[in-house]
């Protein structure tokens, strides 16, 4: 055979190969992605979990896939975050509903909402949902799992 179409045939067998294991790494960081609690009109989260998704990035050499989301809550939820200070961005104040605000005084809004201008958040510690299906899968393929931290 000729090295061309050799190259050609292999990169689409591993492509495939690839690609059976990053959808598989997809759902299982699906399942293990944290869920927000259902609030008080039993709504719950899944926007995380909605939004993993995979996109292949390879060369003419490489294949590669990327398993992963692009909300700005996605690294924080996996790595955890230290505590920090939460500041409203485009208004004057935080708004939001808090059932404990009258034991600790603080004034409620007609609608009853607490309107801060900052909150301290305790920080939190990470659920691993990316890096867990990583070394499972990649392991049960047969890959060398590798481990790059995206700098946006």
């Amino acid at each position: 055979m000729d090295r061309l179409a050799t190259q050609v045939y292999v990169r689409r067998v591993a492509g495939i190969h690839v690609a059976r294991a990053a959808d598989e790494m997809e759902g299982m960081a699906r399942r293990i992605a944290p869920v927000r609690k259902p609030n008080e009109n039993g709504r719950s989260g899944g926007r995380l979990r909605a939004s993993i998704g995979t996109k292949s990035v390879g060369t003419a050499h490489v294949v590669t896939y990327r398993v992963g989301s692009r909300l700005r809550y996605a690294d924080p939820a996996h790595q955890g975050a230290s505590a920090h200070l939460i500041r409203p961005r485009k208004k004057k104040f935080l708004s939001f509903k808090w059932n404990k605000a009258a034991q600790y005084g603080i004034p409620v809004t007609r609608r009853g909402k607490v309107q801060l201008k900052s909150v301290s958040h305790p920080g939190m510690k990470g659920v691993s949902y990316l890096t867990t299906p990583l070394v499972i899968v990649g392991h049960k393929y047969g890959f060398r799992v590798t481990f790059v931290h995206a700098v946006r």
